[in-house]
C-alpha cells in the first residue's frame, strides 16, 4: 500500500507540471518527462537494495528491478555484484529472444521474456530489443532521501533564506539533495566534499580549504559559496536548467555546449551536444534535480515516519586568544563531540592539536552559554595560552629563490592577498633574508555567517583581553 501511495504522488508531482511553459524558470520538455520520472523512482521508490535496470541513452526503457543483498552481505549465496552480473545476462538472453521472436501479444512469451514485453509495451522504438550494450544498472535511494530528507531540518530553512536573500530560487535547494542528500559528511570518490559536494580546486574560489580549516563541510559557509557559483552560472548561462547543469558539468562546458548547439533551450542541449565529457551524469542532472524537488516537496506525503530534525540551535563566539581544541574540551568549556558537529569546517589536524584554533576564529557554542564559556576561557592558564600562541606560524625568511606565489603555496594560503599585503605582484621574488609575515589571523578561515532565518538571533560577541597577538 506505501509503494501504491508513493506511486501516486509521483505520477502527479511529474506530470502536473509537464504543461509549463518554456518561460518558466524550471521548465519541464516532453522530452525531459520519462528521465524525471525515472529519477524520481529512485529517490521516493526503490531502495538501495532494488537495482533498476534501464537503457542508458533512454529512460523510459527500464527492463526490470531486482532485490540485492546490502552492501558485503550475500542472498542466495550471491553478492550484490554477482545479482546485478546474473541479472544483467538474463536481461541480455531475453531481449535477444525477443528480438528473434518479434511477439505481438502476451500469449506468445513466458518467463523474463515476458516479463520484459510488459515493461516495454508502450515503448514505440523500433530496436528496443535491440539496444543490449546499453544496459544500465542504477540503485534505488529511496531510504537515503528519507534520512536525507530528516536531517535537512537542520538546514534547509536557512539554506532557502539565504538564497531568496540573494535573489535566487528557493527551489535550488534541491542540487543538496542531487548532491548530498544533506549528509553532511559526504565524500564523494572524486573527493567533492560536504553538503554541496565542492571540489577541492572549486572550493578555493570561495572559501578556505587547508590544514585547520575545510569549509566545504560547513553547511552555511559552502551554502554561501554555492550562491556565489550559482549567481556567476547563471550570469554567463541566462538559463536555470543550464546553470543547474554546469554545478556538474561545469561553467565552461555549457557556455561551450551553448555555442556548439547555437541554443540556450536546455532540450536542444539534451538532444544535440555531443562531447566525451558530457556523459550519463551531466545529460541527467538537470532531470535529477526536478525529480529530487519533487520528492522533497512532496515528503511529507511519502515519508510518513519520519519528521525533520530541528534547525541547528547554537551562539557564535569569537575567540579572543589562540587555543588549542582539547584544551576547550579538557578544561569542559565545550563537549568535543557536539564541537565537531556544530564547527564541522575544522579539521581533524585542529581536533587533535596538531593547529591551533587562531585569535578571531569564530566557534559555534551550545545556545545559551555564551557567558560560562566567557568565564572559563579565563581560567585557561597562561601556560595554554603561550604555548598555542607559540605554534602559530605568522613569519617565513625568503631564500632569494621563491616567488610570492610559491611561498603563498607552502603555506596553503591565497597568494593574491600575500602578494597585495606585501605590495610584489604573484610572481615576483623576495629579496634573500627578507621576512614574509605570511599569515593574519583571518587569512586562514571565514568567519561564520550569522544565520538570517531564525528571529531574535544575536551574535555574542566575546570582551575578552586581545593581548596575545597572532600573526603579523
Amino acid at each position: 500500500m506505501r509503494n501504491y501511495f508513493r506511486f501516486a504522488i509521483i505520477i502527479f508531482a511529474v506530470f502536473s507540471f509537464a504543461a509549463l511553459s518554456k518561460s518558466e524558470k524550471f521548465p519541464r520538455p516532453t522530452v525531459l518527462l520519462p528521465n524525471i520520472a525515472f529519477w524520481t523512482k529512485v529517490y521516493a521508490e526503490w531502495t538501495t537494495e532494488d537495482i533498476a535496470f534501464s537503457d542508458e541513452s533512454d529512460l523510459s526503457m527500464v527492463y526490470r528491478v531486482i532485490q540485492v543483498p546490502p552492501i558485503g552481505e550475500r542472498r542466495n549465496g550471491l553478492t550484490r555484484e554477482q545479482h546485478v552480473k546474473k541479472a544483467r545476462a538474463e536481461i541480455v538472453e531475453a531481449l535477444k529472444a525477443l528480438d528473434l521472436m518479434k511477439p505481438e501479444s502476451e500469449r506468445e512469451v513466458s518467463g523474463l521474456p515476458l516479463e520484459i514485453f510488459r515493461a516495454l509495451k508502450d515503448v514505440k522504438r523500433t530496436d528496443k530489443y535491440q539496444r543490449t550494450d546499453f544496459i544500465r544498472a542504477q540503485n534505488g535511494l529511496s531510504n537515503r532521501f528519507e534520512r536525507g530528507y530528516q536531517l535537512s531540518g537542520a538546514h534547509d530553512q536557512e539554506i532557502k533564506a539565504r538564497l531568496k536573500r540573494e535573489g535566487l530560487p528557493e527551489e535550488l535547494i534541491a542540487i543538496v539533495f542531487v548532491e548530498s542528500l544533506f549528509y553532511s559528511s559526504s565524500m564523494s570518490h572524486a573527493g567533492a566534499a560536504g553538503i554541496w559536494q565542492f571540489m577541492r580546486g572549486t572550493a578555493k574560489e570561495f572559501m578556505r580549504v587547508n590544514q585547520l580549516v575545510d569549509e566545504r563541510y560547513d553547511p552555511l559557509i559552502a551554502t554561501e559559496s554555492a550562491i556565489q557559483y550559482l549567481k556567476g552560472a547563471y550570469a554567463k548561462l541566462d538559463s536555470w536548467p543550464l546553470a543547474i547543469t554546469s554545478y556538474n558539468h561545469g561553467r565552461a562546458g555549457m557556455i561551450r555546449a551553448v555555442e556548439r548547439v547555437n541554443s540556450r533551450d536546455i532540450a536542444d542541449v539534451l538532444q544535440s551536444y555531443e562531447s566525451r565529457s558530457f556523459g550519463f551524469a551531466s545529460r541527467n542532472y538537470y532531470a535529477e534535480f526536478l525529480a529530487a524537488l519533487d520528492v522533497y516537496n512532496n515528503a511529507e506525503q511519502i515519508f510518513t515516519k519520519v519528521k525533520p530534525v530541528p534547525d541547528w540551535a547554537y551562539d557564535v563566539i569569537e575567540l579572543p586568544k589562540p587555543v588549542f581544541v582539547q584544551d576547550l574540551v579538557s578544561n569542559r568549556l565545550i563537549d568535543k563531540d557536539w564541537l565537531v558537529q556544530y564547527n564541522p569546517a575544522l579539521t581533524p589536524n585542529a581536533r587533535v592539536g596538531k593547529e591551533v584554533v587562531p585569535q578571531g576564529f569564530k566557534i559555534r557554542i551550545p545556545e545559551g552559554q555564551k557567558d560560562q564559556f566567557d568565564k572559563q576561557f579565563t581560567l585557561l592558564s597562561a601556560k595554554q595560552f603561550d604555548k598555542a600562541s607559540a605554534q602559530v606560524r605568522a613569519q617565513h625568511r625568503a631564500n632569494g629563490r621563491q616567488r610570492v606565489f610559491d611561498i603563498a603555496k607552502t603555506y596553503d594560503i591565497f597568494h593574491d592577498q600575500l602578494a597585495k599585503r606585501l605590495g610584489y605582484a604573484p610572481n615576483q621574488i623576495p629579496r634573500r633574508g627578507s621576512v614574509i609575515l605570511v599569515r593574519s589571523a583571518d587569512s586562514r578561515f571565514t568567519q561564520i555567517p550569522a544565520p538570517i532565518f531564525k528571529a531574535g538571533y544575536q551574535m555574542a560577541d566575546s570582551n575578552h583581553d586581545n593581548s596575545i597577538a597572532v600573526g603579523p
